[in-house]
C-alpha cells in the first residue's frame, strides 16, 4: 500500500523497463535535476510536456446545422454555444445578441458563408 498522499499505477513491463535504463543511462544529469526516482521522473515530464503544449483557442467550430451553428467556448469551460440562423442573420443563443464573440466566430466559418449566400 502506497504513502499517504501517493498514488500506485499499473503500467507496462516494456515501459518500466525504458524508465529503468533512461534513468541509468541519464543518472548524472538527472541527479544534477534532483530527480531522484521513477515518480519524479514521471512528475518532471508530464510538467514539461504541458508547458510545451499549445493552449486551445478561445473558439473552436463544432458542427453547421440546417438552422444552427454550434461553437465550443474554452474560455467557458468548453461549453457547447449555439448561434441560430434567423432570416439571414446569426443569434447567439447564450449572450442573446447579434454581435458578440460567438456570432463573430460563426461569421467567419466558412459553411456558414456558404449557406447565407444562399
Amino acid at each position: 500500500m502506497p504513502e499517504k498522499g501517493w498514488k500506485t499505477i499499473t503500467i507496462r513491463e516494456e515501459v518500466l523497463d525504458q524508465i529503468q535504463n533512461y534513468m541509468q543511462e541519464e543518472a548524472e544529469a538527472l541527479e544534477a535535476l534532483g530527480i531522484k526516482n521513477i515518480g519524479e521522473l514521471v512528475s518532471t515530464a508530464v510538467s514539461e510536456y504541458t508547458k510545451k503544449k499549445p493552449p486551445k483557442p478561445r473558439l473552436q467550430h463544432f458542427n453547421v446545422n440546417e438552422d444552427h451553428i454550434t461553437v465550443i467556448d474554452n474560455e467557458l469551460g468548453g461549453r457547447l454555444i449555439d448561434v441560430y440562423i434567423r432570416e439571414r442573420r446569426l443569434w447567439c443563443d447564450s449572450c442573446r445578441r447579434d454581435d458578440c464573440i460567438h456570432v463573430g466566430y460563426a461569421w467567419s466559418i466558412d459553411d456558414v458563408k456558404r449557406t447565407l449566400r444562399r
